[in-house]
């Protein structure tokens, strides 16, 4: 382009396309040009720093991520997850079955110490009061009865009860006679089960030497050491000796009991 000395001068005062000592300034279009290729060949010439962080870079003005996703985690800590508490029990208003007053089978056990009535309600039997206040809990405190001679027998009627666990006991003197079968026996009658024994020492200081047990009787021994029989309501000797010399009299021990918590009364009799 050729500029007019008068446009030099006028652009040259307005600071314009001037060179020094007021020469005109170099055509900058071509310039402009070559370094516009220049810096389309080389890029931002802005300075880039590196992040000690791995996977990321800087520019002045611009941060980008080149490292991997960071990974997510959905599920519960295993150092801080907790098991739910069970949830507290709750009064239902029911009346647990089997304990006092309320529901059972009728004839079914109820709580330990208590029975299952008619109407099917669990109550507590009412307080056991024996009927014979006299202590008679071993041989040694045993009441004593009448004598009885060979083949005779004693009905005592209500005598007694057994407030279980426990055992009454009872003796008399069983005088022999010539001929005559000893038998010593008892039996109770009583709204429970309870057992009954009877054991034998012979007079003489001999040994009960031999002894057998009737039918529905068993070989049993006293607390004490006295061999006799026992059985369910009634127990009998069916036959026994003494050993040495002074015939066959024995001292007869009754014992009538049960190990279960019961209260029966009975009734007593005896035999020789």
């Amino acid at each position: 382009m050729v500029w007019s000395r008068h446009a030099l001068v006028l652009l040259c005062g307005m600071g314009l396309a001037c060179g020094p000592d007021g020469e005109q300034a170099p055509d900058t279009d071509s310039e402009g040009e070559t370094e516009s290729e220049e810096s389309g060949s080389t890029g931002n010439t802005n300075p880039t720093t590196t992040n000690s962080t791995v996977g990321t870079s800087s520019a002045t003005g611009t941060t980008s991520t080149t490292g991997p996703a960071p990974t997510t985690t959905t599920g519960p800590d295993p150092d801080t997850a907790t098991s739910d508490p069970p949830p507290p029990e709750t009064d239902t208003g029911e009346c647990p079955y089997g304990t006092e007053g309320c529901l059972c089978d009728v004839g079914a056990a109820c709580d330990e110490g208590l029975d299952c009535n008619d109407e099917g309600i669990c109550v507590a039997p009412p307080a056991c009061e024996p009927i014979d206040t006299d202590p008679h809990g071993d041989e040694a405190s045993a009441i004593s009865l009448d004598p009885l001679d060979c083949g005779m027998g004693g009905d005592l009627g209500l005598v007694g009860t057994v407030a279980g666990p426990e055992t009454d006991w009872y003796s008399f003197v069983g005088n022999e006679a010539f001929g005559c079968p000893e038998q010593p026996g008892a039996a109770v009658v009583a709204a429970d089960p309870l057992e009954v024994c009877v054991f034998l020492e012979c007079t003489n200081g001999g040994d009960v030497d031999p002894l057998d047990c009737a039918a529905g009787s068993t070989d049993a021994t006293s607390p004490d050491g006295r061999p006799g029989c026992c059985g369910d309501g009634a127990a009998m000797v069916e036959g026994y000796d003494c050993t040495g010399f002074g015939g066959k009299d024995v001292d007869v021990w009754i014992s009538v009991g049960s190990d279960q918590q019961i209260c029966a009364d009975y009734e007593l009799s005896y035999g020789y």
